[in-house]
Order: C-alpha cells, then structure tokens, then sequence
C-alpha cells in the first residue's frame, strides 16, 4: 500500500510538472495533449512501457488540463481493441507467447515521448518537440522503473528519446531491432505496428523479443540472435529476397524513415529535407528518389536554380547525380535519383534493403544539410 501510494504521489508531481511546461505550448500551437493509459490507476512498477512518438489525431483546440485530468490518459484507450496498429502488436506478442503482457492493466503502461498531438509526426513543431519535454518523458521512465521499455517507430523513435550524441543504439536486427538502455532499464525500437508486418517479420519479431525480455545483458547481442534464430531469420531474409521489386523498397523505405534524423510522412515514402522540399523514395516502376516541392511550394518553387544546381553537383554513390524529370511542364518536380539498375543486386543480398537504406538514408542526410545552407536566409 506505501509502494502504491508513494508511486502515485510522484507521478502527481509528475504529471503537475507536465502540465506546466504543455499548456503554455498546447495554447500557443492549438493542440491538445494526453498520455494513452489511466497512470492514476497504477499500483507498481510495470512490466511494460510503450512508447509511441506522439498521438497521431487531429484535434486542435489548445485545451489546457490539470494534472489529474491528464493522469487519467486518452479519453478512447478503451477502444484501443479496435485499433490496427493495437491488433497488429498483439499479434506480435501472441507470437511470443507473451499476450497476457497486453492483457493485463497492471502490466502495461502506454504513453508518448512527445504527448502533444498531430496528425502526421511532421506536425510537430520546435516547441512542441523541445528539450524539456524529452526530459519529463525520461523522468516518467524513472519514476516507474518499468521492467522494460518498447519503443514503436524503430531507430527514429528510439532518436527521439535519445539525441543521437548521447547514445550508441545497437542493431541486433539491422532494420528491424534496435537496443539501448535508460540506468538499468533495457529499452528496443521496432517498427510501428502501423506499418504492415509480413508474418515472417511477426515470427521473428515476436519470437526475439520474449527471448530478449528474460535474457542477461551479455545476450543482448546480434551474433546471439543470429545463432539461435537462425531459422526465423532465414525465412525473413528469404520473404525480403524473393519479395517485388515494390515489396522490396517498400521494405527500404520504411528503414530509412526509421532511422533518418529527419521528418517523414506517416502514410507513404516520403521525406521531408526542410519546409519547402521533400523526397520520395519510389516503390513502382520509377524505382528512384524523387525530389520535389512540398505542397504550398509546388507553384513557387522557392530558390528552385539554386536547389536544382545543388542537385546537379552531387554524386550519392557509384558516382551517380540527380538529373533532371524528362518533363518539365510539372513544376513541382525536380530531380531524380535513379536506383536501377544496381536493385537487383541489393535484393539478391541478405541485408539488401538494410544496406541499401542506408546508403539512402546518409545521401539525404547530407542533402538535407548542403539545402539547408541555401535556404538559412
């Protein structure tokens, strides 16, 4: 009963520190905010916390809360039942023979690193992303000391929580797992369960993690996985191998978006290199990066000589440069990159698309930054 009653009292004092630093900035920005589960009913430690990287709905009120009403979570958590990407996780966990973690109020704890909402990740805006907001998501992971933490939304979510100078992620499945540590707390990064698993992916997946979960430090490694899922691994290796061409990049572009320190679209391969141009990484018979304006800037096309000339001068790899669209009638495309005709050889490889996202992930990267310098007046 004093465990439970002291737990309470610092997630009240939490959560009046929340509140504190997110009204000004819900007000400010017009949003609303709300962790997922009712913390108010919490009586230990979890075995469990998910994180997400925001809520991903669209009301914009600007709503101020209290530090009671925000305790008490998301409104809708009770129809989480109904939600993909709830069934999709659960499906991963039944894989692992580790649903009753789900099941269980007491064992689960679902909350955001950022609370405030938006519709698209790329909504949120510098104040609601800033440094003291990070911080009291790490406090909440100190307060309630949870067994484990499970970020959904891979590298990118894990980067989120950890500015990439403070901390080495380990790939213990390169584009599928990642791992890192809060003190003693083991913290992973999957993909979102919004995105759609292939089942060799949910075998895998699941089967890693109820390893993972029990395992010791000293097992949480690649090579310990390689050896004893070697079969799983296989059979995802293989779906990735003998999947399309669009399979494949679609595969590739969910990895980059993943790991890259830049924002990206919820629902499609889409990057965004700054507020005015964006590249999408094709999965049709295109097969390229293709950047263009962001809509508000596909008639305009600010400074769009300078961005076309940057373009032109730079090599990503194999030393292959951006050209030009074949039709020029369409304003709002610049350049492309074409990935033939070397995507065979990436598909035929065992971490192909893992290899090749990176390739993709450090070429926009580096864009990103050589655009910046054109648009910082």
């Amino acid at each position: 009963m004093q465990q439970e009653r002291n737990l309470q009292n610092a997630l009240y004092e939490w959560a009046e520190r929340v509140v504190g630093v997110y009204n000004p900035i819900a007000r400010k920005e017009r949003v609303n905010y709300y962790t997922q589960s009712n913390l108010s009913l919490l009586h230990s430690s979890p075995e469990l916390l998910l994180l997400g990287i925001n809520p991903g709905s669209a009301g914009r009120d600007g709503k101020e809360l209290t530090a009671k009403e925000f305790l008490q979570g998301n409104p809708d958590y009770h129809t989480k039942g109904s939600w993909t990407m709830w069934q999709r996780l659960c499906r991963l966990f039944d894989q692992g023979n580790m649903l009753e973690m789900l099941q269980k109020e007491e064992s689960l704890v679902w909350s955001n690193v950022f609370h405030l909402n938006s519709k698209k990740e790329s909504g949120l805006t510098n104040p609601m992303k800033a440094p003291e907001v990070v911080r009291l998501t790490r406090d909440l992971i100190q307060i309630l000391q949870p067994q484990r933490v499970l970020c959904l939304g891979g590298a990118n979510c894990l980067y989120q929580l950890f500015p990439k100078h403070e901390t080495t992620l380990e790939a213990l499945i390169p584009g599928l797992l990642w791992y890192t540590r809060i003190g003693s707390t083991p913290v992973y990064g999957i993909p979102h369960t919004s995105s759609c698993y292939t089942n060799e992916q949910t075998d895998l997946l699941g089967k890693v993690l109820a390893f993972l979960f029990h395992a010791s430090e000293a097992e949480h490694t690649a090579e310990t996985i390689e050896s004893k899922f070697s079969l799983e691994l296989r059979a995802y290796r293989e779906r990735m191998k003998g999947s399309s061409a669009k399979v494949f990049l679609l595969e590739v572009g969910r990895i980059v978006k993943e790991e890259i320190a830049l924002a990206s679209s919820d629902d499609k391969n889409v990057i965004y290199l700054n507020d005015y141009l964006q590249v999408r990484i094709a999965e049709t018979k295109d097969r390229s990066l293709n950047i263009s304006y962001r809509s508000g800037y596909n008639k305009s096309c600010p400074l769009k000589d300078e961005v076309v000339a940057c373009l032109e001068q730079r090599e990503a790899w194999d030393k292959r440069k951006y050209v030009p669209f074949r039709n020029p009638g369409a304003p709002a495309n610049i350049c492309r990159l074409r990935l033939d005709p070397d995507l065979k050889n990436y598909i035929s490889k065992e971490n192909g698309a893992y290899e090749l996202a990176q390739l993709i992930r450090q070429e926009l990267e580096s864009l990103a930054d050589a655009l910046g310098e054109i648009f910082k007046d």
